[in-house]
C-alpha cells in the first residue's frame, strides 16, 4: 500500500497526521503542494492536508480515526 500526504508547507495539521500514521506503523511519503503543482492540478486540491492511498484521494483534511484504523488493518493484510 502506497500512502502519500500532500500538504502545504504551512499546514498546521500535517505534523499531527504524520504522528497518527507513525503511531499506527504506517509508512508514507510527504509531498508539498508548493513542490508538486502537477499533483495539485491532477487532484484539484484546495485544502490541506490530503491523504492519498495508492494514488487515490482517501481523505481531504484531517482523516478520522476510522480511516487510520482501516489503513492499518489493510496494511496488515498486504
Amino acid at each position: 500500500m502506497k500512502i502519500t500526504i500532500l500538504a502545504t508547507k504551512g499546514c498546521n495539521h500535517r505534523p499531527k497526521l504524520e504522528e497518527q500514521l507513525q503511531d499506527n506503523g504506517l509508512q508514507y511519503k510527504l509531498k508539498y503542494f508548493e513542490d508538486h503543482p502537477e499533483l495539485v492540478e491532477t487532484y484539484q486540491l484546495k485544502r490541506s492536508p490530503v491523504l492519498l492511498v495508492n494514488d487515490e484521494v482517501a481523505s481531504v483534511g484531517m482523516p478520522g480515526q476510522k480511516t487510520i484504523t482501516e489503513l492499518k488493518n489493510k496494511n496488515k493484510t498486504t
